[in-house]
């Protein structure tokens, strides 16, 4: 028979059995009962599991709109965070202030407040804090998580929100700075970092992460099509949520969007408006007499 336990002791013990509780087993719990488990949320849930495990250090995560990777991730793994480490700072941030506060700070927010672990003396969606004192703090793309150091878990989802931005090097180059100037010099070894976006363009964030060679960086990709050696096992031509967004919307949606479009946000596969090596219209004929043959060679495999 158990010995009786005062409430402060429920209240530790339940404590240091939700500290050893898996990022999948906290989501299935806390999500809505009428929520399904996709395949793909299944794999977004799996792949946290060995970043809050210490298999992973850093994740990008590039994903289709529309595909709940943020009520998948986002919302639910400050919560986690908070429960599992809460002497740290969780910082979420996205593509500006008022969205990291409504949709990302919000949300995250009345989860807690529905497991009742809500710190209701702070109401401040930039800042607030849970019953065991962990922290959460919102921000937008360009400003510092000031007084935060280092950052315990950091959630970056969209920092761009526009193809106008995407297409803009000094927009580019803006959320690079304040990535490096504002975000990386937090870090500290033990902090765990995910982007999860949908991919505007081939120097974005996530595209400039994955140029720095990092290699404390691990990079998936989910499009929405699969293509050759999916994460997800998928046979080429599936669909990554085929009960919401099957083959025959998706190829709607390719045909509204066009192929450069489709290409970035829905396959994760952002490329330059022009060809990366040749660019056709700087061809030119040579003088005639001076050539009789020519040769192109391509290495494909490079």
């Amino acid at each position: 028979m158990l010995p009786y336990l005062t409430k402060q002791e429920k209240d530790e013990l339940d404590r240091l059995l939700r500290s050893r509780e898996s990022y999948t087993d906290f989501y299935l719990r806390i999500k809505p009962a009428h929520w399904g488990f996709p395949k793909h949320v299944e794999f977004l849930c799996a792949q946290v599991d060995k970043l809050v495990n210490g298999e992973y250090k850093g994740v990008t995560l590039s994903i289709p709109p529309g595909h709940a990777k943020t009520t998948t991730i986002s919302h639910p793994l400050p919560i986690y965070s908070g429960l599992r480490w809460p002497d740290q700072t969780t910082v979420f941030t996205g593509y500006s202030q008022t969205f990291a506060e409504r949709n990302l700070s919000r949300p995250s927010r009345e989860i807690a407040k529905e497991q009742g672990i809500l710190d209701t003396s702070y109401n401040a969606m930039e800042e607030w804090f849970l019953t065991n004192g962990a922290r959460m703090v919102a921000r937008g793309v360009g400003a510092a998580p000031t007084g935060i150091n280092p950052i315990g878990t950091l959630i970056t989802d969209d920092p761009i929100n526009s193809r106008a931005q995407a297409e803009s090097k000094l927009e580019r180059d803006n959320i690079w700075d304040w990535w490096t100037g504002s975000i990386v010099q937090r870090f500290w070894p033990e902090t765990r970092r995910l982007v999860i976006a949908t991919r505007w363009h081939h120097d974005d964030l996530i595209g400039r992460i994955k140029a720095s060679g990092d290699p404390n960086w691990v990079h998936i990709n989910l499009p929405a099509i699969a293509e050759a050696n999916d994460p997800l096992g998928r046979n080429i031509g599936e669909a990554l949520w085929p009960e919401v967004k099957p083959i025959s919307f998706l190829e709607e949606q390719r045909k509204a969007l066009g192929e450069y479009n489709f290409q970035s946000l829905f396959q994760g596969n952002p490329t330059p408006r022009e060809g990366a090596i040749l660019k056709v219209d700087k061809l030119i004929n040579p003088p005639q007499g001076e050539a009789e043959m020519s040769v192109l060679a391509f290495d494909i495999a490079s």
